[in-house]
C-alpha cells in the first residue's frame, strides 16, 4: 500500500465527508458544522436512518450502513 497516493486519491476523489475524516486522520481537524450535518442528515427521532424503500420507520441495516460510511 502507497500511503501518499491514498491521501491524493481521496483528496482528488473524495466527496466532502471523505476528505474531512482524512483531515480529521491527518491533522487532527475537525470537521465543519456542513460535514457535521451531512452526516446525520436523514437521521430518525429515534437515532436510526430508514431504507430507502420504507421512509417512515428506521432500518437495522440503513443504520449499520450509514454508521460505516
Amino acid at each position: 500500500m502507497n500511503p501518499e497516493r491514498a491521501i491524493q486519491f481521496v483528496r482528488s476523489q473524495g466527496n466532502a465527508i471523505e476528505q474531512a475524516r482524512l483531515r480529521v486522520i491527518l491533522a487532527n481537524e475537525p470537521p465543519t458544522p456542513a460535514v457535521v450535518a451531512g452526516l446525520f442528515a436523514g437521521q430518525r427521532s429515534d437515532g436510526g436512518w430508514p431504507a430507502f424503500w420504507a421512509q417512515d420507520y428506521s432500518s437495522l441495516d440503513a443504520t449499520c450502513f450509514r454508521l460505516a460510511q
